[in-house]
């Protein structure tokens, strides 16, 4: 079955677009002015799409030099520059 593009974004990819077979080759991930995105083919029909990503949330790994305000980011929490 041909998934649906809300289908295809639901189920965070994995399934050709063309047909729904799963055998799919990713390229790494790149990005130009904002927009990320991250070629993807069928190995079966060799169809060929991009997937394009949206920056939805941030999680700092170390807070490094900033401390404190780093927790702050992490948490949502509005700051000051």
């Amino acid at each position: 079955m041909t998934p649906t593009f809300k289908q295809y974004i639901q189920g965070n990819g994995h399934r050709c677009l063309s047909h729904g077979g799963e055998d799919i080759d990713y390229n790494t991930v790149d990005f130009e002015d904002g927009v990320v995105w991250q070629r993807a083919r069928c190995k079966a029909c060799e169809v060929t799409w991009n997937d394009i990503y949206e920056l939805a949330n941030v999680r700092i790994v170390s807070a490094g030099r900033i401390g404190a305000k780093a927790a702050q980011l992490s948490a949502g929490t509005p700051h000051e520059a």
